[in-house]
């Protein structure tokens, strides 16, 4: 593991037979023969990339198994049971592989007691997962997969290389012996993340030459690089047989004897591990991560601490409070929203005081008084904002915008001037923070100077906020000192932004006009749904009727955003940006504005696309760092698997990806149920031909129109199979309500000649599919003539091809020629 010296990890305390007791401890603390504690994951399964299939065939691959001119070869060597179980599941694989079924099986080598399997599918499979000629270990996108995918690659990598050794008397174990150390040390990270401790010998066989087969039939030294091995014994070998095992008959035969024959309890693993050896790495690039609730995660099979996101002396906290702008505007003469600086003005300084007040009164952690002492030391508070997207939302500003900079910096220089000038008053009445000497606010050598905006304000009265004059906070610390040694920073708010109603938390945008917020309750996970109320009302503002709202708020379901929404007026999608409209650099300007007037950090999430590149991502870092900001989190859109907020667009992209490379366009059965619809069209008596799978879930549609091998035959034969082919992609969509999207986007199409009167008119080919499918799914009534009614006759032109000049069906042939009437 490498670590800063900071870094907190898990370290032991007392053991015992039956307990574990462990402390925080910082790397930088730690000695030889202490002990860690180690990350247990025996109950988790995580969804991702990959299955358990394709795992298998790349962890042979890697175990015994090269690459050549394009094809990855397998090679499986010996007779018997356990290389024929082998050889059958790669062959049963291949044959259900969605990949391309180009190979032809496994052919013998009898010289050499060898099967060899090759196979281009393989070979783009690999290349898909990082492997190539040059490169044929662990890397990064395998140890990215699915748990499947983990239990399949360990799986075919132990069939391939692993071996099981001993017996109780004498230590039964399964070993993994590898020249590639580091491919061993992957190996090992992926055992622990199935809750399999292994550990590595490195040098069990030391290098040199080897007698070897040669090409010519006899015998020759070839040089052999040093053997290592990874171990798994004790209890371990019992998860390793449940959750990998071997697909080797005589391994897996070897291993269940061993395991029958155990008459006592194995060794428990109490997953922890032993501190040999401390080494200074030097400068190394550091990278933040955290994970909230437990505030933890798993470094390299390491139980270690989040990262910090506010810089602390030891010990130290940061108590917080927030303010809610949204509840900071009012009504100007002219009857437009404005910021309510007088009333802002008041909060703040209720807020420095009533945060002060609980640093004095906070019980802490009794068995810990290192806690109140650093506390009470330096007074640290965090007053900061929340709701900062509702009121730009409110006052008509797009967030990212100079004009938002320059708002947002008005209002964060105004609290902090008050929450400083608050807090010298407190000082006045209770005397200053004990550490004040020797800091940046000791009056007797003051070197803090007053924050000044990032950009200069360019319209300072746009905003009717008050004049602020930083000299008398100089006076007044130089008189009295100040209470509070920081005074502001912007939490993330998520939970209580959420309680009190905001549709922004702390300084973000607001994440989606509309999404999902997943909940636990009970141990049950709970989705809320949620749509922008402020988006709501501005539409109706807006004076848009509501069938037009309606079609409106049914895209911005899907997306979360009203940016691709035509319909919605300019000037609201002109204010109403969500967090993923604003580009990374308006993401972070807007946080670098803050930041000038805040002396702590601030939590701010920047939101990138999917296709997200290392290089983005570097330069919104090195931005962050230039501008000022104290931390920047990153977060690129479907790289979570379990989030707390989801746009419906994301969640079935995520839903599709989960499916994996497994997923394939559905095979049509042998036999399929239907029935065969009449209507007319402008281009003919049309037959639609709907087709389910047995279970009364639409499967296919074919349609039928004008002369076999004429354009408009053509033209309604690709609409079917295009129908066909949406109602048999993995979706997470029924069926169902994919013919509902299908008869949205056709109803209604206008064609040059309709046809019918009423609720029988036809307006082109593609309404009257439309009016089929609504049919079939219940989005309309049949279409039924009243008895005795009387067809109407309605002159229509010929029906013929598709004409090229004029677009109409009215090309047909007389007495040899084409005519278009």
């Amino acid at each position: 593991l490498t670590v800063t010296p900071e870094h907190p990890l898990r370290v032991v305390t007392r053991m015992t037979r039956n307990t574990l007791e462990s402390e925080w401890r910082r790397a930088g603390d730690l000695t030889i023969g202490d002990r860690v504690v180690l990350g247990e994951h025996r109950d988790a399964a995580w969804a991702g990339r990959g299955t358990w299939e394709e795992g298998y065939l790349l962890g042979l691959l890697v175990g015994d198994g090269t690459f050549s001119d394009g094809w990855a070869v397998l090679s499986v060597r010996g007779e018997g049971p356990g290389p024929e179980a082998v050889r059958q599941k790669v062959e049963d694989v291949l044959s259900r592989s969605p990949h391309r079924a180009d190979s032809e099986g496994f052919s013998p080598l009898s010289e050499r007691g060898e099967y060899r399997l090759r196979s281009r599918a393989l070979y783009d499979l690999a290349r898909a997962y990082g492997l190539s000629g040059d490169f044929k270990g662990i890397s990064p996108e395998i140890e990215r997969t699915s748990s499947d995918f983990h239990a399949g690659f360990l799986c075919g990598l132990f069939d391939a290389d692993g071996t099981v050794v001993g017996s109780q008397r004498k230590g039964l174990s399964v070993c993994l012996a590898q020249s590639d150390l580091s491919l061993l040390e992957a190996a090992q990270r992926m055992l622990h993340r199935l809750g399999i401790v292994s550990t590595i010998y490195p040098n069990r066989r030391n290098g040199g030459t080897s007698l070897r087969p040669d090409d010519r039939g006899g015998m020759r030294p070839y040089p052999v690089r040093p053997q290592h091995e990874l171990v798994i014994s004790g209890e371990n070998l019992a998860w390793f047989a449940q959750r990998v095992g071997f697909v080797h008959a005589e391994k897996a035969a070897r291993l269940r004897r061993g395991l029958e024959a155990y008459r006592r309890r194995m060794n428990r693993e109490r997953f922890v591990d032993e501190v040999v050896a401390l080494e200074p790495r030097g400068k190394a690039r550091v990278y933040d991560a955290r994970v909230p609730g437990v505030h933890a995660f798993d470094a390299n099979g390491f139980f270690v601490h989040n990262c910090g996101e506010q810089p602390l002396l030891p010990y130290e906290n940061c108590c917080l409070g927030s303010i809610n702008l949204a509840r900071h505007v009012r009504t100007d003469g002219n009857g437009r929203a404005a910021v309510d600086w007088d009333l802002l003005r008041e909060t703040v300084e209720q807020a420095v005081r009533f945060l002060d007040n609980v640093v004095e009164v906070n019980a802490y952690v009794p068995a810990i008084p290192q806690l109140k002492e650093a506390a009470h030391r330096t007074r640290r508070i965090g007053l900061g904002i929340m709701a900062l997207g509702d009121l730009l939302y409110m006052l008509g500003v797009r967030y990212g915008s100079e004009e938002s900079l320059e708002l947002a910096s008005q209002v964060m220089e105004f609290i902090r001037y008050h929450a400083m000038r608050t807090s010298i008053a407190l000082a006045r009445e209770r005397g200053p923070f004990p550490a004040i000497h020797g800091s940046v606010y000791d009056p007797d050598s003051l070197s803090w100077t007053p924050p000044v905006p990032l950009v200069p304000y360019t319209r300072p009265e746009r905003w009717g906020r008050p004049l602020l004059d930083w000299d008398e906070i100089l006076q007044g610390v130089r008189r009295y000192g100040i209470r509070n040694a920081a005074q502001l920073t912007i939490a993330p708010t998520g939970t209580i932004a959420t309680v009190a109603g905001c549709e922004a938390y702390g300084c973000e945008p607001v994440f989606a006009l509309a999404y999902t917020r997943k909940v636990h309750d009970e141990g049950k996970e709970i989705e809320l749904r949620y749509v922008s109320a402020l988006f709501l009302q501005a539409l109706e503002r807006a004076g848009l009727d509501e069938p037009t709202r309606e079609r409106i708020l049914e895209q911005v379901l899907f997306t979360g955003s009203c940016q691709d929404v035509l319909e919605v007026p300019p000037e609201i999608r002109h204010v109403f940006v969500v967090a993923g409209d604003i580009t990374a650099e308006g993401h972070i300007r807007m946080q670098a504005a803050l930041q000038a007037f805040v002396d702590a950090a601030i939590s701010k999430t920047i939101n990138f696309p999917s296709s997200a590149t290392v290089e983005d991502v570097a330069k919104a870092y090195m931005l962050a760092w230039k501008l000022g900001c104290k931390g920047l989190t990153i977060y690129v859109t479907g790289s979570r698997e379990k989030v707390v907020l989801e746009t419906e667009q994301v969640k079935q992209e995520k839903t599709l990806r989960q499916m994996g490379l497994s997923m394939q366009v559905r095979p049509r059965p042998h036999v399929l149920e239907g029935r065969t619809y009449r209507v007319a069209t402008p281009l003919g008596t049309a037959y639609v031909t709907i087709n389910t799978n047995g279970e009364g879930e639409p499967f296919e549609v074919f349609l039928n129109v004008g002369k076999a091998g004429s354009d408009t035959a053509a033209v309604a034969e690709a609409i079917g199979r295009l129908i066909s082919l949406l109602l048999r992609v993995p979706s997470p969509l029924p069926a169902r309500r994919r013919l509902h999207q299908v008869v949205r986007q056709l109803r209604g199409i206008g064609g040059g000649r309709p046809t019918g009167f009423g609720r029988d008119r036809v307006q082109s080919l593609p309404d009257g599919v439309a009016q089929v499918l609504a049919e079939f799914v219940g989005l309309a009534e049949p279409a039924e003539k009243p008895e005795g009614a009387q067809a109407v006759q309605i002159p229509l032109l010929p029906i013929g091809d598709l004409c090229p000049e004029c677009g109409n069906a009215t090309l047909v042939n007389e007495e040899g020629c084409r005519r278009c009437y």
